[in-house]
């Protein structure tokens, strides 16, 4: 069975755990991903807070895929061909498979609203979370945040962005209900 994995996150580090555990026997694994460190996104609040170091926060993906007998390929899907049972590359030879899982991950929504793309930052994934750092360093004496989003994520944030910036500004948490 030729496998192809589509995104590094946690669903996964279960199949190379599977992987390595030997239930699955005669699976050839392909992991790829934009990046061979991931961050836990949940780690990701403490990073912003000032707590936690982006190494806290990664794994290596490459080594994981090494130590489960997967090959590991850093790359970016360009193009699915479903007929074809093919995954094109944005660079690199295409990949066949059996069998495709996809789980690269979620996006944040609204960046098409005026004034979001230039303003806001997400704080996932981790190139996200770094420039949300560094624009909160770089505020000036009184900053006033908001975080959209009252989730468990949204609330953690805004802890975060408050340890961050300390007595220097505000933090709003913002919720639809």
């Amino acid at each position: 069975m030729r496998l192809v994995l589509l995104g590094g996150g946690q669903a996964h580090l279960f199949v190379l755990e599977a992987l390595q555990a030997g239930r699955l026997p005669g699976a050839d694994v392909t992991l790829v991903s934009t990046t061979a460190q991931h961050a836990y996104d949940a780690m990701l609040p403490g990073l912003v807070a000032g707590r936690l170091t982006e190494a806290d926060c990664t794994f290596d993906l490459a080594a994981l895929a090494r130590q489960a007998g997967a090959r590991f390929v850093e790359g970016r899907a360009a193009r699915i061909d479903p007929d074809a049972r093919r995954v094109h590359l944005a660079a690199g030879p295409a990949i066949d498979y059996e069998h495709l899982s996809i789980g690269t991950g979620a996006a944040p929504a609204g960046l098409d609203i005026p004034g979001v793309a230039e303003r806001a930052h997400a704080a996932r994934p981790l190139g996200r979370a770094r420039a949300l750092v560094a624009a909160l360093a770089a505020a000036p004496d009184r900053v006033r945040v908001a975080v959209v989003g009252g989730g468990t994520t949204g609330v953690e944030l805004a802890f975060a962005i408050r340890a961050r910036i300390a007595d220097r500004g505000s933090v709003a948490l913002l919720e639809a209900a």
